[in-house]
C-alpha cells in the first residue's frame, strides 16, 4: 500500500473552516480558521483512517476540546469524520482539498 500524504489546504464544506495540514509520516498537525473561531490539533493516519484531537478557541471567548474519527476517500480528496466536541456535541465534518 502506498503512503498517503494529506498535507496542504483543506476546506470544511459545511461551515467554511479552512485548514492547513502538515504531515510527517503518520502524524499530522492542523490549524483551522473561521470567522468565529480558530481550531488546532493533531491527527494520526493509518491507511485511509484518521483519528484526531483538537481544541477550538472562540473569538468571543471560550475554549472547547474535541476528537474525531474519520475516513479519507480513495482518491485522497475528501475526509468524512464523526466528531464529538465538549461545546457543540456530536457533528459530522466533510473536508475537501
Amino acid at each position: 500500500m502506498r503512503g498517503v500524504n494529506i498535507s496542504g489546504v483543506w476546506r470544511d464544506v459545511n461551515v467554511g473552516t479552512v485548514y492547513q495540514v502538515s504531515q510527517e509520516g503518520q502524524s499530522l498537525r492542523f490549524f483551522g480558521t473561521h470567522p468565529t473561531f480558530e481550531s488546532s490539533g493533531v491527527d494520526t493516519i493509518r491507511g485511509h483512517s484518521l483519528e484526531s484531537s483538537y481544541q477550538t478557541r472562540y473569538r468571543q471567548g471560550g475554549i472547547s476540546p474535541g476528537n474525531c474519527a474519520g475516513e479519507l476517500s480513495l482518491d485522497d480528496k475528501q475526509i468524512v469524520s464523526c466528531c464529538l466536541d465538549s461545546a457543540t456535541g456530536q457533528w459530522i465534518s466533510l473536508v475537501i482539498r
